[in-house]
């Protein structure tokens, strides 16, 4: 599709694709010490997590190799909202995991820090957990940052 730029659809579909590769190779599992961060909500991560779970009982995957199952490694992951801070989909993604898992993130200099700010405020969060997006998420999650 020459007429699409790739950062519409392909980047977070990149997005996807990662995820999936990692969860059904076992990486997630077996590297449970790594705090996975990706970025664009998870691409389409939250939309498919119930395909995923659907077709991996039915189609030869790894799943098998899972031991506490697609939910809960997709669950530990955190995801931040850069370029994704738009009601809908962040209402997919905090259906599917909770806003401790939620990190704010912008695609500088795509796309300016300033409209991720904007888009973010725009979504209607409560205070506390807009907080938690901006700021406190990330100051947990990365022991440099408390300082």
């Amino acid at each position: 599709m020459p007429y699409v730029p790739a950062s519409f659809v392909e980047f977070p579909q990149d997005t996807n694709r990662a995820v999936v590769s990692l969860l059904l190779s076992g990486t997630f599992t077996r590297t449970r010490d790594i705090r996975w961060i990706f970025s664009h909500a998870g691409g389409a991560v939250p939309l498919l997590a119930g395909r995923i779970n659907s077709l991996a009982k039915i189609q030869k995957t790894n799943a098998d190799s899972l031991p506490d199952g697609i939910d809960f490694e997709l669950k530990r992951l955190h995801y931040e909202t850069a370029n994704a801070a738009y009601a809908p989909n962040m209402a997919a993604l905090l259906k599917y995991v909770p806003i401790s898992q939620v990190l704010f993130g912008t695609d500088f200099p795509y796309v300016s820090v300033i409209e991720n700010v904007s888009d973010l405020g725009k979504v209607g969060l409560p205070a506390d957990d807009l907080k938690a997006v901006e700021s406190d998420n990330a100051i947990r999650l990365i022991a440099r940052l408390r300082a």
